[in-house]
């Protein structure tokens, strides 16, 4: 009796890991969303561009080699994928008093900044064009974005941070305009640039990091609904600066406050503190070392921008993994003038 037993317990476990084998293949072969995938070794820029000289960055950190999108329980699951594994916050010190990087980069990596612009209604010119601050780019009018998803090692204070600049820019619109600026007015824009800050952009502060991969949720709330293969998606790498300082760009001569959010600027020569390779003749090169852009495209050429002048912002256009639509069909040719129509 004891053999038949222990025969009937054997098959009653080897039924229920099947079944458990079953239900985990099922969820493991869910297709993701869209899945966009970027050249390896062009983490440069416009080609021109060069890392920080630190010893804990190097060519390919920040090389981004794979966008995947996937529907899960609460959101669409990001997964990004670099050439090398993410660096990991240690012990050092990144200030005078002793502050520890663990401290500061809570969430396991900070050498990168990620920003996902996502054009969610398609129609030219809605939305948003300008890049995040520092950026120093636009995004194309076909792409002008609704939502922006900007995964950086200190979300909270990137939050604070982007509002103080936003701030910044909608008081000097208001200025130079004509406009006045009293405590009534000083409430306005706070408040709209609270509810821009709300409903606009998306701060992960859950991630996930394993080797090159780090992943995290985009809340439905956000997005409206899962992400979908036939929005606009800019997406863009940059090197973070997890000291939140207010650089200048008299690097390349420039007088005019960078103003960037959470990234390392841009200066002819590398440095420990900025990107090497800018033209001095011109402020406004992004500091941008990836950019993942439309098939036929080239990064190079993108950030490049040759057709525009000194003064003028990059023109970066969306990705859309679905692919473009068809052109409308033409309108029927007219009637030939000696052919009567039919009624």
């Amino acid at each position: 009796m004891g053999g038949h037993l222990t025969a009937r317990i054997a098959a009653l476990a080897t039924a229920a890991l099947a079944l458990s084998c079953h239900r985990g293949s099922v969820t493991r072969e869910a297709p993701p969303l869209f899945v966009l995938d970027d050249p390896r070794g062009d983490d440069h820029g416009d080609g021109q561009l060069v890392y920080p000289l630190r010893d804990d960055l190097q060519d390919g950190d920040l090389d981004l080699l794979r966008v995947k999108a996937t529907s899960e329980r609460e959101g669409t699951e990001i997964e990004l994928t670099f050439a090398h594994a993410v660096r990991r916050p240690d012990a050092r010190a990144v200030d005078i008093a002793g502050t520890a990087l663990t401290q500061v980069a809570r969430l396991g990596f900070y050498t990168f900044n990620v920003d996902l612009y996502v054009d969610t209604d398609r129609v030219p010119g809605s939305g948003r064009r300008a890049m995040l601050p520092g950026r120093l780019a636009e995004v194309t009018a076909d792409g002008a974005w609704e939502k922006v998803i900007c995964l950086t090692p200190r979300p909270a204070d990137a939050r604070e941070e982007l509002r103080r600049l936003w701030l910044g820019e909608m008081t000097r619109d208001r200025l130079s305009a004509g406009g006045k600026l009293d405590t009534s007015t000083e409430g306005f824009l706070q408040r709209e640039v609270e509810r821009e800050v709300q409903s606009a952009v998306f701060f992960p502060n859950k991630v996930h990091v394993s080797g090159p991969a780090i992943t995290f949720t985009v809340p439905r709330s956000f997005l409206g609904g899962d992400a979908d293969p036939r929005w606009g998606y800019v997406i863009a790498v940059t090197a973070a600066d997890i000291s939140t300082k207010v650089r200048l760009k008299s690097l390349l001569g420039a007088e005019q406050a960078q103003g960037g959010l959470m990234i390392v600027p841009l200066g002819s020569i590398a440095n420990a503190e900025h990107l090497g390779g800018g033209r001095a003749i011109d402020p406004w090169e992004p500091p941008i070392l990836d950019l993942v852009v439309p098939p036929g495209r080239l990064q190079e050429e993108v950030l490049t921008g040759p057709t525009r002048k000194i003064g003028d912002r990059v023109q970066v256009p969306p990705v859309v993994p679905a692919g473009e639509p068809p052109p409308p069909p033409a309108p029927p040719e007219p009637a030939d003038a000696g052919q009567g129509t039919i009624r």
